[in-house]
């Protein structure tokens, strides 16, 4: 009996310390499989790393072939942009010489044209001086006695003491005219020479004779630049005045004739008639060089006086 309880003892003290033991170590396998688990999924995480690494490292080589090709197809752009734009600018500039051949073509064949009127005008003056000389000849030739001194069947001769017949006045050919660029010319001359009234005759003489041409504008502008010069400040006046009426399309003309009449005003004490040809020249053409002279003449003129009330 008492073998038999020490043997039940044993049994149980047995049990009690074997039962942790088997715990233990299915909580250490347990560990170790999770471990593993761990570590393989950290292998594939680093598998996945290692793609995706590489897959980068792709895309940025591709981004790199792009931007090269982007830059190269950029510059090969700035070039073509650069090469159209020398082209266009060349166009321009040719078209610009074109035009300024076509304008000074056409000065020269209106030239051709005034120079044409006027030896046809001369000409046909000249024709009709011969005509009347021939026929004041005829007449006189028919008037006169035979040579041989015989009478002829006609009326008697007169009396000795007749007045004698006056002897046919024949009209001398007229000169040849004056082409109008040789007269614009003639008178250019005598105003650059300081001959202000030659000058002032010759312009009068071609806006009297070409009131059209190409140069009429010029010529009225320096007619009223002699009667400056001449201290015939009306008359010059006038003159500009002429210029801004007759001739309103040429601008530098029109705009040079403000601002002179503005300033021929203003020396005659004629202050607010000055203002007011400056001022038209500053409003209507502020970018020419007359429009930036008045201004400054407009910055030193006293201001306006004030209305009386």
């Amino acid at each position: 009996m008492n073998r038999v309880v020490v043997t039940t003892i044993a049994t149980l003290i047995t049990g009690t310390f074997a039962v942790p033991a088997r715990a233990q170590n299915r909580e250490h396998l347990q560990m170790a499989a999770d471990l593993r688990i761990v570590q393989e999924q950290q292998q594939e995480n680093a598998a996945q790393l290692d793609k995706l690494t590489r897959a980068l490292g792709e895309v940025t080589e591709t981004v790199k072939a792009l931007s090269g090709r982007l830059d190269a197809s950029d510059a090969a752009t700035r070039k073509a942009l650069a090469d159209e734009k020398a082209i266009i600018d060349n166009l321009n500039t040719q078209l610009r010489a074109i035009n300024d051949r076509t304008s000074d073509t056409n000065v020269r064949l209106g030239t051709v044209r005034e120079d044409l009127g006027a030896l046809t005008t001369a000409l046909s003056s000249a024709i009709a001086s011969f005509n009347a000389a021939a026929a004041a000849l005829s007449a006189s030739a028919s008037s006169a006695p035979p040579a041989d001194g015989s009478t002829s069947a006609g009326p008697a001769p007169a009396p000795a003491s007749a007045t004698p017949a006056p002897t046919p006045v024949i009209p001398r050919a007229a000169a040849p005219g004056i082409s109008p660029s040789r007269l614009f010319d003639t008178a250019w001359s005598d105003y650059t020479a300081g001959d202000m009234k030659t000058a002032a005759t010759g312009f009068e003489a071609y806006l009297r004779d070409y009131p059209k041409s190409e140069r009429a504008a010029d010529a009225q502008f320096y007619l009223a630049e002699s009667n400056v010069k001449l201290k015939k400040l009306p008359e010059a006046i006038a003159g500009f005045n002429a210029v801004i009426q007759n001739y309103p399309t040429n601008i530098d003309r029109v705009s040079n004739a403000y601002y002179r009449l503005g300033e021929v005003q203003r020396s005659l004490s004629q202050i607010e008639a000055a203002r007011t040809a400056w001022e038209t020249v500053v409003k209507k053409y502020p970018d020419s060089d007359a429009g930036i002279l008045a201004k400054q003449r407009l910055d030193g003129l006293p201001p306006p006086a004030a209305p009386r009330p």
